[in-house]
Formats: structure tokens, C-alpha cells, sequence
């Protein structure tokens, strides 16, 4: 009757009822003459037509297997549509990058709690949201927070050690960074308050220049090769490091982005976070990078020419270099910026 009712043009269930009862009511009335009603009907239940009417309930089974063919094409439209949704969530991936929590440790016990945790919420938001917008995300999930008797640093934490004294220190640096000395494998960072106080230096920039650099590079292997065959290191606070930026008032240092180091040449490309520097790996006043070159290994190249002095007399490997952080008044006043 399905198909019957199709080709009648037939949509709506009542028709199919209505064109069924005419159907059935076709024998009665082509039957034989009326004189003879009762042999008729006894004739007629026993002639092959009506069995024959059973096969057309036969052709419903036809198109029964029909409805199963018609997901059949769907199927793999279904499924088309599943990969879709799995690359569409780009953003999230950001989470499967590797988190970094930094913990501030310290040890002089005279800083206020409130200014320990002023830094701490403007470095994880210098993370969060400068570096992270400018390093494909990295740092977006990094967190910053205080440690205390009650909350000591976990391990896996970066510790970022705040001295009272920078004795025994490498060359009295104001702070410095690289992997912890218990062996761990860890990260870790030390600031000599001593030092800067005596330089007029605030810790907390000191304190984010080596989180940063940290974060770009947390064993010291990076550097970079540039399009004329030189490398460079890869320190991103270095060459702009007597730049300071303010973060819901808590001073911070400025960094170098990826295009400093490799350029695209897109429009609007910046250099620096305060977009000071004109050209790719330019070295600001204050600031000071690495060379290596064949023959000759790692040399300074500095605007701070009295320090960079001061680095060969000492005769700094490489190494020591790229982990001790300048004396960034010391230079200053040797570059004539103070």
C-alpha cells in the first residue's frame, strides 16, 4: 500500500485508509449478475485474487530495506562532520602546553607579605598575558605564588629564592638563573636583595627578568642563527634589561619577542614589549647579548662598554655569561644612563 498510495500522490494517513476500503470494495461491485447473491460470495473467497492481494503487501517490504539504505549514505556524512569538531577546539590546545609554577621564596624575612604578594600577581598576569601573546601561548597557564612555613615549595615548583646576602654569590650578580644545584632537574632562580638595594635596583624587575628568561629557556641551551650565518644567544631580557614595565604597579622587565630573534618581516612587527627596539636583535642601551663566532667562541657585545670591560677582566666563560645577570645599575652608570 506504501507504494500504491505514493504513486496516487496520497500524503496524509486518512487517504491511505480511504483508497484501501476502495480497493477492497472493487470485487463486490465487479462481481457476477445479482440474481445469484449467495453463489457469488461462496465462488469468490475461494478464487486465487484475494491471495494474490498478500503480495502487495509485499512491495512495503520492498522499500523496508529502503529506510536502512537511507542511513547508509548518512552514516559517513555523520561521521564527516565528527573529525571537525576535534582540530575545531585550536584555543583549548593551549591548556596541553607544559605549565610552569613558580614559587617566591624568602629568605630575608623582611619584605611585607603584601609586597610579596603584589609581585606574584603581576608576574603570573606579565605571563598570563604579555609573554603568552607573544610566544604561542606559552606561559598562559603558568602560576606565581608566595610560599610560606605553611606552604612550602612542592616539589616540581620553581623556586624563585629571594637572598638577604649576595656572599658567595657568582660575581656578586644581581640575580641569576638556571637549574637547581640539588640535582633535580628543576629550574630555579636567585635574587640578591643587598645588591639590589645598593644599586638602586628594584627586586622585582630583577626577579622577572630571570622568570622570564627562564621560561624561554629553562636550561640555557637556546640560541639562534641568523639569516647572515651568525648565532646569537637567545636570552630575551638581556638586550633590553634597563627597561622597565609597570604591571598594576609593580615594576617588571622588558622582553624580547620571538621576532627579534627571527623576523618575518610582517606588517606590524615589534621587537621588544615596549616596541623601543627599531630592528631585530638590536641591543638597548643598558642592555647586552652573546656572539659566538668559529675560532673565537662567545663574545659580548654590549652598550655598556665599562661593564663588558669589567666581564673580560674577569674572563667569564660563555656559560657563566648567559647565567650570571649584569649589574644592571653598574652598567648603567658605565654606559652614562644613570
Amino acid at each position: 500500500m506504501y507504494n500504491i498510495a505514493r504513486r496516487q500522490g496520497i500524503h496524509s494517513m486518512s487517504e491511505v485508509h480511504i483508497s484501501k476500503k476502495r480497493h477492497v470494495e472493487r470485487p463486490q461491485h465487479g462481481g457476477a449478475p445479482s440474481k445469484h447473491p449467495t453463489t457469488p460470495p461462496r465462488n469468490k473467497p475461494r478464487q486465487p485474487k484475494p491471495p494474490a492481494k498478500p503480495t502487495k503487501p509485499t512491495k512495503p517490504t520492498k522499500p523496508a530495506p529502503r529506510p536502512p539504505r537511507a542511513p547508509a549514505p548518512t552514516t559517513p556524512a555523520m561521521t564527516c562532520p565528527a573529525p571537525s569538531p576535534t582540530p575545531a577546539p585550536v584555543p583549548p590546545a593551549l591548556a596541553t602546553i607544559p605549565r610552569m609554577r613558580f614559587g617566591v621564596v624568602d629568605l630575608s624575612g623582611s619584605l611585607p607579605a603584601a609586597e610579596l604578594a603584589a609581585y606574584a600577581a603581576a608576574q603570573q598576569r606579565q605571563l598570563r598575558e604579555h609573554y603568552a601573546s607573544v610566544f604561542d601561548g606559552d606561559g598562559a597557564n603558568d602560576e606565581v605564588r608566595v610560599t610560606t612555613t605553611t606552604a612550602p615549595l612542592v616539589a616540581g615548583e620553581i623556586a624563585i629564592i629571594l637572598h638577604p646576602s649576595s656572599a658567595g654569590a657568582d660575581e656578586g650578580a644581581l640575580g641569576e638563573h638556571g637549574l637547581a644545584a640539588n640535582g633535580s632537574g628543576v629550574p630555579s632562580m636567585n635574587i640578591y636583595l643587598d645588591l639590589a638595594d645598593k644599586y638602586g635596583e628594584t627586586w622585582t624587575s630583577i626577579a622577572s627578568h630571570e622568570v622570564l628568561e627562564t621560561r624561554a629557556d629553562p636550561r640555557l641551551h637556546a640560541c639562534v642563527e641568523l639569516d647572515n650565518g651568525e648565532i646569537w644567544d637567545r636570552e630575551i631580557c638581556d638586550r633590553v634589561q634597563a627597561e622597565i614595565v609597570i604591571v598594576d604597579g609593580v615594576p617588571l622587565s622588558n622582553f624580547n619577542t620571538p621576532a627579534c630573534f627571527e623576523p618575518t618581516g610582517a606588517p606590524g612587527e615589534f621587537y621588544d614589549w615596549l616596541k623601543l627596539s627599531t630592528k631585530p636583535n638590536e641591543v638597548r642601551p643598558g642592555g647586552y647579548a652573546q656572539q659566538y663566532t668559529s675560532g673565537k667562541g662567545w663574545t659580548q657585545v654590549s652598550e655598556a662598554r665599562g661593564y663588558r670591560g669589567e666581564l673580560a677582566a674577569l674572563g667569564l666563560s660563555r656559560g657563566t655569561r648567559r647565567r650570571v645577570r649584569s649589574r644592571v645599575a653598574a652598567y648603567r652608570n658605565a654606559a652614562g644612563l644613570a
